[in-house]
């Protein structure tokens, strides 16, 4: 084996533990997310209907957490004009608000 064919390898390894780290988050933030696809959660910024959840690694966490992707709504329920979209992270989400 020579220095390009170690490297080749050990790129090879770097990108399956990647998408298997990748995978094993997802996983965990599916299984202990606080709120499913199409329920609402809030933070301080507003309210958005949940559209899509992915894993994010916050800052100096163990643990990934979800991120919680959709369209903002206002407080009378309906969606803004704009039909602007954001991301609510995990531990952004005020308790109590999740309608």
């Amino acid at each position: 084996m020579n220095k390009a064919e170690y490297l080749d390898k050990k790129n090879l390894l770097n990108r399956k533990h990647q998408e298997e780290n990748s995978f094993l988050a997802k996983q965990f933030v599916l299984t202990n997310a606080k709120a499913k696809i199409g329920e609402f959660v809030t933070d301080h910024t507003g309210t958005v209907k949940v559209e899509r959840i992915t894993a994010t690694m916050g800052f100096a966490k163990d643990f990934p957490e979800g991120c919680y992707y959709g369209t903002c709504y206002t407080k009378a329920g309906k969606p803004f004009k704009s039909n602007e979209k954001r991301s609510v992270y995990g531990g952004n989400i005020e308790s109590g608000k999740k309608s």
